[in-house]
């Protein structure tokens, strides 16, 4: 019941500021920007596409870290998420945790405080990264998500939500660190708004 109020106060708090707490608009990798097609990321991606990758997939630098980096886009051919998987930790000589940190850090730093579920904020969009790190921990025994911390940033048209997670697959624990970047319209938070207006109004 607590996290139930505490994600109602979380969604009332972000549509009473939709007005006067607008961001502007950030800089993604590249000037890459939501809604961009297929063809104008890939113009701006200066990384080496995945060969054979299904998806719009690049292996490239993320920074200075390694890093396969994954665009995703709707019906219309519109990006909506990015996913950066970092993997190579001994490659670029640095720990998964270290790595989580940094990302955290760096984040939160840019973007403003992160969500947080002690105090029953947290976002009931799903964002891709946890999408897929959980996905990936389902089809792989002996696999967990270790850390997951979540941002939402409000933009002059709708809002961007971020997922960062920290997990390992198998018994050898190989640790991935995943950052996703996802659109979230204005309908769907319309939708969200609508949603838990009505479940709290039958409980």
């Amino acid at each position: 019941m607590k996290k139930l109020i505490g994600i109602i106060v979380l969604v009332v708090l972000l549509f009473s500021c939709t007005i006067s707490c607008y961001a502007e608009q950030p800089s993604l990798r590249n000037g890459i920007w939501f809604g961009d097609t297929k063809e104008e990321v890939e113009s701006k991606e200066t990384s080496t596409p995945k060969k054979g990758a299904f998806l719009s997939a690049y292996e490239g630098k993320v920074g200075n870290y390694t890093a396969l980096i994954s665009y995703f886009y709707d019906k219309n051919n519109k990006l909506t998420d990015i996913i950066y998987n970092f993997m190579e930790f001994r490659k670029d000589n640095i720990s998964e945790e270290a790595l989580f940190n940094l990302l955290d850090e760096t984040i939160t730093a840019k973007y403003g405080d992160k969500l947080d579920i002690r105090k029953g904020e947290t976002h009931v969009f799903v964002g891709k990264g946890i999408e897929q790190a959980v996905y990936e921990v389902k089809d792989t025994g002996n696999s967990q998500v270790e850390k997951y911390n979540e941002w939402l940033y409000m933009l002059d048209t709708g809002a961007m939500k971020i997922d960062l997670v920290k997990y390992y697959l198998g018994m050898f624990k190989i640790y991935r660190v995943m950052l996703s970047y996802s659109y979230v319209s204005p309908e769907q938070l319309q939708k969200i708004e609508d949603n838990v207006n009505s479940l709290s109004n039958d409980l």
